[in-house]
């Protein structure tokens, strides 16, 4: 679907969120967030869970139930490699599926 504005828009969607990713400091990784149970890492883990599929669903026209489990667990520790001990980007853009950045 290249050139799709669906596609085009999501990718603006992801270049805000990866600008708002590598603004957290060091020390925020482990802060609460609204939702009480859940951290920054946490939230972060989600939402780039969440976006790891739409390559699968969008591009390769694959079902939820081909997917399956993927993208289930925490995406960022098998994705970004060792990083330290918050697998934080530190400052550099870090590809992990098909153009899509955290």
């Amino acid at each position: 679907m290249p050139g799709s504005p669906l596609l085009d828009r999501h990718q603006e969607a992801l270049d805000l969120f990866s600008s708002h990713v590598h603004a957290v400091r060091d020390d925020q990784w482990g802060a609460p967030t609204p939702c009480a149970e859940w951290s920054v890492r946490d939230l972060v883990n989600h939402l780039t869970g969440e976006q790891l599929w739409v390559p699968d669903l969008v591009r390769e026209g694959r079902s939820v139930a081909e997917v399956g489990d993927a993208y289930d667990g925490d995406v960022l520790a098998g994705r970004l490699g060792a990083l330290g001990a918050d697998d934080r980007p530190r400052g550099r853009s870090v590809q992990v599926v098909d153009g899509t950045r955290v």
